[in-house]
C-alpha cells in the first residue's frame, strides 16, 4: 500500500508541483506588456462565458428570478431600462 501511494504521488503529484512552479516562475519573467495582454483575453473570455449564459437564460425562458439569480452568480447586475421587461446589462 505505501509503495502504490508513494508510486502515485511520484507519477502525478510531483510532476504537477514542478510544472507549476516553473510556469509561476516564468510569467514572473515575462514583460508587463506580455502579462496584461494575457489577463486581457483571460477577461474577454470571462465576458463570453457571461453573456452566452445571459443570452441562455433569456431563450430558454427561465423564470426571471432563476434568471437572475444566475446573473448575479457570474457577477452581472441587471437593471430595468425604460419599458422594458429585463433591461440592460452592466458588468461590476
Amino acid at each position: 500500500m505505501k509503495l502504490l501511494t508513494f508510486t502515485l504521488l511520484l507519477v502525478f503529484v510531483l510532476p504537477t508541483a514542478v510544472l507549476v512552479i516553473l510556469f509561476g516562475s516564468l510569467t514572473l519573467l515575462l514583460p508587463r506588456r506580455i502579462k496584461k495582454g494575457i489577463l486581457r483575453y483571460y477577461r474577454h473570455e470571462l465576458h463570453s462565458i457571461r453573456m452566452e449564459l445571459y443570452h441562455f437564460g433569456r431563450l430558454e425562458k427561465l423564470h426571471p428570478a432563476d434568471t437572475l439569480f444566475l446573473l448575479e452568480a457570474i457577477d452581472i447586475r441587471v437593471e430595468p431600462g425604460p419599458g422594458q421587461e429585463g433591461g440592460s446589462r452592466t458588468s461590476h
